[in-house]
């Protein structure tokens, strides 16, 4: 996204469900100072509203001022490769402030580990339970030898 507005009314239209108003509203705004921004006029917002934006939807100052995601160790924090995953690209991390987007990365991680020893754990579990099953068919076979 090229200009800041373009930006504004992503964040309007993906968080607030195109709503200026809810937008306004979450910034304690009214209405019609947004318009000036996201209308016809595409005024560049002011330092008041910018830093609004940061403190009260948590939107990361960096994206928000020059476009740029995040990045995290060179990768995209917005679908990064490292997870897997592109549970940061969701609409509700437009903006978020990249610790955040960081946080979330690092649980991700987390998860996707302990995931994989569930599975493992999973497969050694079965391969017991089959193991246990050969063996009462062999006790059984061998107490009907007895007889």
């Amino acid at each position: 996204m090229a200009e800041i507005n373009d930006r504004l009314q992503h964040i309007v239209d993906e968080r607030f469900g195109g709503s200026q108003t809810s937008f306004a509203d979450a910034l304690g705004k009214r209405q019609s100072s947004i318009a000036n921004y996201l209308g016809q006029r595409k005024s560049l917002p002011s330092f008041e509203i910018l830093k609004l934006m940061v403190e009260r939807l948590g939107v990361d100052a960096r994206w928000l001022l020059t476009g740029k995601e995040y990045q995290l160790n060179g990768v995209n924090a917005t679908n990064s490769t490292l997870t897997g995953s592109t549970v940061v690209d969701s609409p509700i991390f437009i903006g978020v402030p990249a610790e955040i987007k960081d946080l979330v990365m690092r649980y991700e991680a987390i998860i996707a580990e302990k995931e994989e020893r569930i599975k493992e754990k999973e497969r050694l579990i079965s391969e017991k339970d089959e193991r246990i099953t050969d063996l009462k068919e062999r006790i059984d076979e061998l107490k009907g030898s007895r007889k």
